[in-house]
């Protein structure tokens, strides 16, 4: 419930809100399973991008990558690391 909150205030251009609500279900993901702590994750990296903070965006990136198996990435990682590698080219 914590990931949809946090993209709908990102939707609602409430980057603050949603970065807290994201925290917050990081946190808790700690306790449940680490494929909600990835989704958590990815959730800041994207949030991170539009924000436009590119440099914070692709650390997180590379703290998460070695995290996550092979097989656990999906089509979202995938499409967040391509537009963080992107952008921080263009940085």
């Amino acid at each position: 419930a914590l990931s949809c909150l946090t993209i709908a205030l990102c939707a609602a251009g409430e980057l603050d809100e949603a970065f807290v609500a994201n925290r917050r279900g990081m946190q808790l993901a700690l306790n449940v399973s680490p494929w909600f702590y990835h989704i958590s994750a990815n959730n800041e990296i994207e949030l991170n991008l539009v924000k436009g903070d590119l440099s914070a965006a692709s650390s997180r990136l590379k703290e998460i990558e070695s995290e996550i198996r092979a097989s656990d990435r999906g089509k979202g990682f995938l499409i967040l690391k391509a537009a963080a590698d992107t952008w921080k080219n263009v940085e």
